[in-house]
């Protein structure tokens, strides 16, 4: 039986082999007209990037909530310190996105105000 360690080893390879297929010759053409491997391979990052992503993105929102309650508490009840602490940690993006991958969105980690 393969290890998880083996077959991430593996997915990430395959998203690799996939990226390097989706790579041809440079021509000019609109950013909408995308071919079928390019779709497969933003796919693919997204899935692969997602897998390594998400995991970090949950621990550092639970943190953040461990944290955010503990400055309430420390604060005497100081809603607008503890807010802070909760809107940094919990909003934001939880999955990396094809369109993440393209540049047409920004990909973001901590949720505060822009």
């Amino acid at each position: 039986m393969r290890s998880i360690r083996q077959s991430a080893a593996s997915a990430v390879f395959a998203g690799f082999l996939l990226s390097l297929a989706a790579v041809g010759p440079a021509h000019a053409k609109a950013k909408n007209d995308e071919t079928a491997a390019e779709k497969v391979m933003y796919t693919t990052g997204a899935v692969l990037s997602s897998v390594v992503y998400c995991p970090v993105k949950t621990i550092y929102s639970i943190g953040g909530h461990l944290i955010g309650g503990t400055a309430y508490l420390l604060t005497g009840g100081n809603k607008q310190t503890s807010r802070k602490i909760f809107d940094d940690a919990v909003k934001g993006d939880y999955f990396v996105l094809p369109s993440h991958l393209k540049g047409d969105k920004k990909l973001k980690f901590y949720g505060g105000s822009e």
